[in-house]
């Protein structure tokens, strides 16, 4: 990541609502620990009985003596997790679990997901900065309902109590009280661990500050200004060009604030266009 990218735990990103993230600390944090992986499988029964380093399914499972060799998909248009797969892939090894990494392009993927035909896979979000539309995701009734239709819980991911309390988040009328609740949906999740976090991406942006002030990060305080979250009114229309700029001539030659307010309107549907995709492609998976 060239050092721009954070350490991932929990599915609500820092850049998110302020207060609504739950980030693990102390005795809550899952640290890395082979030794303690190790014995976890084999306390669950999951033993290398044949000596070949790769462990087997237990003897009362519904496919006793399977060996833990697991397909692990990464997407040919995200290097970064391709580049990752080998470190993970290694992990795994050392305690008996063998991965064949294959790559595939994000429609190839999603109907591999969607038949439910893996055992890992590596995919990235952009979640909206309010954390119940990434909530939403991990419902029980969101699972894809059978081999060929799509559902946003790729990872099906089912947990009643996670469910209810996605429901009471959203009928909380106090901030403080619906924060509390979202923490612990999001606490249940990172315990429960349908999804393994690795990082947090970086979003990039450049801007004239030279030409234009008025620049809101959204949502504050680490958020981006160009990003819309805010919607037109807190983002586009705050921007003004600086005092002696050429941006500024373009305005007296007749740019009206009306005409300012329908271009900003116009970048902020491409931007939602973009953000409510799901995941995250690129043209050579279209």
């Amino acid at each position: 990541m060239l050092g721009y990218g954070v350490p991932g735990d929990s599915i609500i990103p820092p850049v998110s609502v302020a207060g609504a993230r739950w980030e693990p600390t102390g005795a809550d944090k899952l640290g890395p620990d082979i030794e303690g992986a190790k014995q976890l499988l084999e306390d669950a029964g999951y033993v290398d009985s044949d000596g070949d380093g790769v462990r087997e399914m237990p003897a009362d499972s519904v496919d006793p003596g399977r060996p833990l060799d697991f397909r692990y998909f990464v997407r040919t248009s995200e290097q970064t997790s391709i580049d990752a797969a080998p470190f993970v892939s290694e992990w795994l090894q050392e305690i008996g679990i063998k991965t064949e990494v294959t790559a595939l392009n994000s429609a190839k993927l999603t109907d591999v997901i969607n038949a439910g035909e893996y055992e890992l896979f590596s995919w990235g979000w952009y979640p909206d900065p309010d954390p119940s539309a990434q909530l939403a995701l991990f419902k029980c009734d969101q699972r894809p309902p059978d081999g060929k239709t799509y559902g946003n819980n790729d990872a099906y991911y089912c947990n009643p109590e996670y469910d209810q309390l996605y429901e009471d988040q959203l009928g909380a009328t106090d901030q403080d009280a619906r924060w509390e609740i979202v923490h612990q949906a999001q606490k249940i999740f990172y315990e429960d661990s349908p999804y393994a976090v690795m990082w947090y991406d970086p979003i990039f942006s450049a801007w004239r500050s030279d030409r234009f002030t008025g620049y809101i990060p959204q949502p504050q305080p680490n958020g981006d200004p160009l990003e819309g979250w805010g919607g037109i009114s807190e983002v586009w229309l705050s921007l003004h060009p600086v005092a002696g700029s050429g941006a500024g001539a373009a305005e007296a030659k007749g740019i009206s604030p009306a005409v300012w307010a329908i271009l900003a309107g116009v970048l902020i549907l491409i931007v939602a266009i973009v953000l409510i995709r799901r995941r995250r492609t690129v043209d050579e998976d279209a």
